[in-house]
């Protein structure tokens, strides 16, 4: 969940000395380094969030790819990306709560945020407009492994959240003829590869997959 959540604490200079030392930990410096992927396609809550599992980022499907902030157009995919992997990193490594480690979490967003000379307030408010938290904005299709834990305590929302989870295929899969889907080979199949969503689903291939089979779009998992 980034910047954008007003229920959450805000950053503080403490958060920041805390962050420093949270990052020197082994753990957060591994889950920070695993690969992962940016999926933009999907309504999501706060602006971002992450699958259970860390290795996938999803970017709300109605944020602009550039955006005005003051005078300025920027991108701000790289400091959601900074602000969620961060935040996972610390859950998985270093098993900090949620409201922890999404202050910490905010803490190095806005710092990013103002290294490149952009003030935290302005980057908010610039970002408001796209923030999905209420039942005006619709929620069509959210994905089935969005960690909802960041959400806890917005029944409402949550509601609303599980509801859309139950959409079909997000658009943008891919047919399996297309990318020949067939028989894998113990270097090379499903169950190994970064798209593989357990037990039979994939993050770029329409329809349930079985471990043991392979498609051009194999990558394997650095896991």
């Amino acid at each position: 969940m980034s910047v954008g959540d007003h229920h959450r604490p805000k950053a503080s200079g403490r958060s920041l000395y805390d962050l420093e030392l949270a990052l020197k930990d082994k753990a957060v410096r591994q889950a920070l380094a695993r690969p992962i992927h940016i999926d933009r396609t999907w309504d999501i809550p706060y602006l971002a969030g992450y699958s259970k599992d860390g290795r996938t980022i999803y970017i709300d499907r109605h944020l602009p790819s550039m955006m005005e902030v003051g005078s300025r157009k920027i991108n701000p995919t790289p400091f959601l990306l900074i602000h969620e992997r961060t935040e996972k990193a610390l859950i998985d490594g270093v098993r900090y709560e949620y409201a922890f480690a999404h202050e910490l979490a905010t803490g190095a967003e806005e710092r990013a945020v103002r290294r490149k000379g952009i003030q935290p307030a302005a980057y908010e408010k610039a970002l408001h407009p796209f923030i999905k938290d209420d039942e005006a904005e619709p929620l069509l299709r959210v994905p089935a492994d969005l960690d909802l834990a960041p959400y806890e305590g917005e029944e409402a929302l949550l509601k609303r959240m599980k509801r859309a989870q139950q959409h079909p295929d997000r658009p943008g899969k891919v047919t399996k003829a297309s990318v020949h889907y067939s028989q894998g080979m113990p270097s090379r199949h499903c169950g190994i590869c970064l798209h593989f969503v357990k037990p039979h689903s994939c993050t770029v291939v329409l329809g349930s997959v079985s471990p043991s089979m392979w498609c051009e779009r194999f990558k394997r998992d650095g896991r």
